[in-house]
């Protein structure tokens, strides 16, 4: 099993040096817990980076992950990515997501294209991570939703009712995550006063 993960790690790698790779500046914390820093040059469809510093270049799957920062100056933005072994998306495997959102609710993309960069919203599949449970976005108002109202109490249902959003909806559901992390924060603030 190692050896055709080796292989299979080293096509890829073949692969990525045919493409022209986009770097950034950034950190890698590995499952070990080394933080190293260099250049990074994220392979999402692989579920990889290759991770280049002044002494080597090296491909890192994501199950030898646990994080990745970098500022992205194309776009003006930092970015951050997680390795989660998802039970759901493919049984026991690291796939790389971007944090777009982090709370007790995180909100998740993955990229879906083979665009080396993507540029439209719907280049990207979005996923809701809840507890240890990873859900497509399309799938919030019927698995995460209920939970949220129940724990979210009066406060979050007269959010909801005042702003007059409902879970349909992609966005509404993303200012409901936003107002319901913001909520759970600060009780936890008041809980430590």
């Amino acid at each position: 099993m190692k050896t055709l993960l080796l292989c299979l790690l080293l096509i890829n790698f073949h692969h990525l040096h045919g493409q022209l790779l986009t770097w950034n500046e950034g950190s890698v914390v590995l499952q070990s817990d080394e933080v190293i820093t260099g250049r990074i040059s994220v392979e999402p469809l692989h579920h990889l980076i290759v991770f280049e510093d002044d002494n080597a270049r090296t491909v890192y799957p994501a199950h030898a992950i646990k994080s990745f920062y970098f500022y992205d100056a194309d776009n003006n933005i930092n970015r951050r990515f997680i390795s989660i072994k998802d039970h759901h998306i493919v049984r026991n495997q690291h796939h790389l997501f971007e944090i777009i959102l982090q709370g007790e609710v995180t909100f998740l993309r993955q990229q879906k294209s083979k665009t080396i960069r993507p540029s439209d919203a719907l280049d990207f599949g979005y996923y809701i991570r809840y507890g240890e449970d990873i859900v497509h976005l399309r799938t919030f108002r019927k698995r995460i939703y209920p939970a949220l109202l129940a724990k979210g109490g009066t406060t979050l249902k007269e959010f909801i009712s005042a702003n007059k959003i409902s879970a349909i909806n992609d966005q509404n559901s993303i200012r409901i995550i936003e107002f319901y992390n913001q909520l759970v924060k600060s009780e936890e603030t008041i809980a430590r006063y």
